[in-house]
């Protein structure tokens, strides 16, 4: 039984090449996230500090707290609870 491969096996890929697209996807998610945060911060100010605007960004701020430090999280359910 012989079966071919659709894929060409001769020429396999260094680990440069890997290192390069991570690097690539990293950079591509970082411009992203500042295009994103400069809006957000243009629209604050355009706004005069709207507190709708706000409760985004302090939720923001809350849960990469509790995903940093679950322990933080286990206070604040705790404490809301008494």
């Amino acid at each position: 039984m012989s079966a071919t491969l659709a894929a060409d096996t001769g020429v396999w890929r260094t680990s440069d090449h890997y290192a390069s697209r991570a690097r690539r996807l990293s950079l591509l998610v970082g411009a992203v996230a500042l295009v994103i945060a400069s809006v957000y911060a243009a629209a604050i100010v355009a706004t005069d500090g709207d507190r709708l605007l706000l409760i985004p960004l302090i939720g923001a701020v809350v849960v990469l707290s509790i995903l940093a430090h679950p322990v933080v999280g286990v206070y604040v359910l705790l404490s809301r609870s008494a």
